[in-house]
């Protein structure tokens, strides 16, 4: 099969994004040099590394949604696979690593552009698929649950230890002091009680979301484009 032509950036029918992309091997960089991916014609280009890459659409063998890094600010991110093996990352985050809201509404309009263009070109052979692979999500799942009993339940059980607990002063007799008991504050531990529900509220928002499953390009998961 011929490489498909050369994009030209400038054509009326082509569309830049100025959005942070990644190809090939993992690895760390302390700022993310690589940016700008474009759909065309029937066609996705993009330049990694100072190599260009043109991609026919219908190579294209499966897409990917995602959130990434922290539950905080995660990082919204598409994969693209290709049927030679290439594989494509394009994220919402700026070039030091984190997410901002122009960003953001960027990748949006990527996400619903690409999706757009492979309804067009009828590409019924891609696989569309959302969130995390099942081993993943399995220990993330585990994981949240497990710091959310820490963080929650803990502070709940003291919550309501405090409704029943009585403080005694010290008590001596001639052999030894029995120790004063004291009972932590009701409010202080609701304190800890609502940080800890504000904390894991992300966490728990992004599990969700990451739930492994597959959509359609009609039907975009807009849990994964805030």
């Amino acid at each position: 099969m011929d490489a498909p032509p050369a994009l030209d950036t400038k054509s009326p029918e082509s569309k830049t994004y100025d959005l942070t992309l990644s190809s090939g091997p993992k690895r760390f960089v302390w700022r993310i040099a690589n940016r700008g991916v474009t759909l065309g014609c029937g066609t996705i280009s993009w330049t990694y590394d100072g190599t260009a890459e043109t991609k026919e659409l219908d190579d294209i063998a499966a897409v990917n949604l995602q959130s990434v890094g922290s539950w905080q600010n995660a990082v919204q991110q598409c994969s693209i696979a290709f049927n030679d093996g290439t594989k494509l990352v394009v994220s919402d985050a700026a070039a030091h690593g984190l997410p901002t809201k122009a960003q953001s509404a960027i990748y949006r309009d990527f996400v619903r552009g690409l999706h757009a263009a492979l309804r067009a070109q009828a590409s019924d052979g891609v696989r569309y698929s959302a969130g995390y692979g099942e081993a993943r999500y399995r220990f993330v799942f585990v994981f949240s649950a497990l710091l959310g009993l820490l963080l929650v339940a803990v502070p709940a059980g003291l919550f309501f230890w405090t409704l029943t607990c009585t403080p005694t002063p010290i008590q001596c007799d001639e052999l030894f002091c029995t120790p004063a008991r004291e009972c932590p504050g009701a409010t202080s531990v609701l304190a800890v009680l609502g940080f800890s529900a504000v904390f894991l509220w992300p966490l728990w928002r992004m599990v969700k979301a990451n739930a492994p499953r597959t959509y359609s390009p009609e039907a975009l998961p807009e849990d994964l484009l805030r």
